[in-house]
């Protein structure tokens, strides 16, 4: 027979006893829970309704002669409302009492029908009727104004009528304890019976599962002794080691499943040594200085890379990582777990400085404790001097950037003198001018017809034209070479960051605007906007730009709106100016943010400073603007502003 058979046989004649001993535990709980029950649910109500029956007995013995009492008293005193008191409290006396009766014959009734037997309670009712009759009769001779000696001799056939019903009372309670007294003992019987069979099941269950345990070790134990030298043989390392157990059973086949995984180990055995070859053929081949330092702070594994990095000739197993790495990151990269792409420096054996992209990870034993950290580095010596370069180029620009803000400044200044005297010269030539053609007036009667016309076209049309064409365009230069200064200091002006409530500052600015607004028909909806640490000054001209070119490019005979709200997130704050204005087309939107650069009808005057200013301004301070329009229905400019 298998062990799963001799297990089953076993354990089947353990659970037969174990399911007959737990039959009699139930059915001997079963008895004592019926008994506990019959009694919580006879006994107890039983005498709870005695004794209530009892006490409505004696309230009426009490109020009865209370009553009398009172009777004889108020005669005398004129008492007679303390003696209606009493008599209703005798009349509730009286109810309680005839309620008591009903609830304990009923219950009495339950109690022997559950038993099958009849118990009438004839004394009680007949001693309650005589208490009940001698109350009566005294409150009848009280109500017909009685004698005093009348009342005594009620009084005595009263007292007479109590010992009675207490006598019953007491004989009933007598009853009801002998019985439940018969009971309980009938219950302790069946428990002291249904022990001795549990007791004797038990022991036999006992010796049924020692002797069934005993048989199947003995069945057992040889074979997994056997299996046991073999598993310590292979546990040591030979895992030629044959196993043969000589059964067909589970340990046989235990033993031909553990024959079977020897095989598997020897070959996973193989597998993992070629696997750690090729994997110290995949470390020693890579480009990156590759270094296995130990717990104790040595290293216990170094590539080639590494080794020719820092000029070793011979793997410096052993060492300690320190004489490589003086700085030891060790303490953060334990508590942190891992440190990616931090510049250190190595110590080669010459004593040369190499700086590294440093990358450590600290490897784990399931048991938490530290198996070791593996340490890669990259030589960064060439991109520290491109960085450095690259620094050096950053001045350069930097300084060429500040020398070309000033050459265009010291331009843009010293070109406002030769527009100053031209301005004035052109004034002076039309005075000239204008004298001369008063002079010329006298003379030109003398002249033929052709020539006098020519002379007055010359004076009168075509120099005034030239000088106002010259006086226009040396306006145009002059407000160009404004902005063009106006841009080079921009980059000069001290930036003050202070904070700024931004739906306040533009309350401000559309103050200033409010001719502008009632010309334009234009209402302005602030939204709600956030306040910011920002230059007030840049943060006004940008808004003010903004808000101007919305006026003044609405369209007209259409009433003018714009809006202006805000949002965060990101770090940044975005703010949008909304118009319904003639709005731009598509072509043109490259270039309304370009120096000197209009779009769509030019009937509104302008320069095309406003936008690429504002565009300065907001790169300044690490922002950007942009704009989505629709020409006909309006446009909505953003930008944005870092706040974070």
């Amino acid at each position: 027979m298998r062990i799963r058979g001799k297990l089953i046989t076993g354990y089947f004649m353990v659970a037969l006893l174990t399911a007959v001993v737990g039959f009699f535990g139930i059915k001997v709980t079963k008895i004592v829970n019926d008994e506990f029950v019959r009694f919580s649910e006879d006994e107890m109500p039983l005498n709870q309704a005695l004794q209530e029956l009892k006490y409505a007995g004696l309230r009426i013995v009490s109020s009865t002669m209370e009553y009398g009492f009172l009777g004889l008293e108020a005669r005398n005193r004129g008492a007679d409302g303390q003696q209606r008191n009493e008599k209703k409290l005798l009349a509730k006396g009286v109810r309680s009492y005839e309620n008591a009766l009903v609830r304990y014959e009923y219950l009495v009734r339950s109690h022997c029908r559950a038993r099958g037997v009849k118990r009438p309670i004839d004394p009680i009712e007949r001693s309650g009727a005589a208490l009940l009759k001698t109350s009566a009769a005294i409150v009848s001779l009280m109500d017909k104004n009685g004698t005093g000696q009348q009342l005594l001799e009620l009084k005595e056939r009263n007292e007479h009528a109590e010992q009675m019903f207490l006598q019953a009372v007491k004989d009933e309670y007598e009853r009801n304890r002998m019985e439940f007294a018969a009971s309980k003992e009938q219950m302790n019987a069946t428990m002291w019976d249904s022990r001795q069979n549990i007791g004797m099941l038990t022991f036999s269950t006992f010796a049924l599962a020692l002797f069934s345990g005993v048989m199947i070790s003995a069945s057992i134990s040889r074979r997994l002794r056997r299996l046991e030298q073999a598993a310590k043989m292979i546990g040591e390392g030979d895992l030629e080691t044959a196993i043969d157990i000589g059964s067909s059973d589970e340990v046989g086949s235990l033993a031909a499943a553990f024959g079977k995984m020897v095989g598997d180990l020897k070959i996973s055995r193989d597998e993992i040594v070629a696997g750690k070859n090729y994997l110290n053929d995949i470390i020693h081949s890579m480009m990156d200085a590759l270094i296995v330092v130990a717990p104790d702070g040595t290293i216990q594994n170094i590539n080639g890379a590494a080794c020719a990095m820092l000029g070793y000739e011979e793997e410096p197993l052993g060492k300690p990582f320190a004489s490589i790495l003086p700085e030891s990151p060790f303490d953060d990269l334990v508590e942190r777990g891992f440190i990616r792409n931090e510049e250190k420096t190595y110590l080669a054996t010459d004593g040369r400085r190499i700086p590294v992209a440093f990358t450590g990870s600290v490897m784990w034993n399931p048991d938490n404790t530290m198996r070791g950290i593996v340490c890669v580095a990259q030589d960064i010596t060439e991109r520290k001097h491109a960085e450095e370069m690259l620094r050096r180029y950053t001045e350069e620009l930097k300084d060429n950037n500040e020398e070309l803000k000033g050459f265009a400044y010291i331009v843009s200044h010293d070109m406002r003198s030769p527009l100053v005297n031209i301005k004035g010269f052109s004034s002076e030539l039309l005075d000239v001018l204008q004298e001369l053609d008063v002079r010329m007036r006298g003379v030109l009667p003398q002249m033929e017809e052709k020539e006098r016309v020519r002379v007055s076209a010359i004076l009168q049309k075509e120099v005034p034209e030239a000088l106002d064409f010259i006086n226009s365009s040396v306006h145009r230069m002059d407000v160009m070479i404004k902005a063009v200064l106006k841009l080079s200091q921009l980059g000069r002006r001290e930036i003050r960051t202070e904070p700024v409530k931004t739906d306040e500052l533009i309350h401000d600015i559309l103050k200033t605007m409010k001719h502008q607004l009632e010309r334009g028909k234009a209402t302005v909806t602030v939204g709600a906007l956030p306040e910011l640490a920002m230059d007030r000054t840049a943060l006004e001209q940008i808004f003010g730009n903004l808000l101007d070119n919305a006026i003044k490019y609405l369209e007209p005979g259409r009433p003018g709106r714009v809006e202006i709200t805000a949002e965060q997130g990101n770090g940044n704050t975005t703010f949008h100016c909304r118009d319904n204005g003639r709005g731009i087309s598509h072509e043109d939107m490259t270039k309304i943010f370009e120096l000197f650069r209009r779009a769509g009808r030019q009937d509104t005057e302008g320069e095309g400073m406003g936008l690429a200013y504002v565009r300065a301004l907001l790169k300044r301070f690490g922002g950007r603007i942009w704009c989505e329009s629709q020409p006909g229905e309006g446009s909505v400019f953003s930008f944005t502003i870092q706040t974070g």
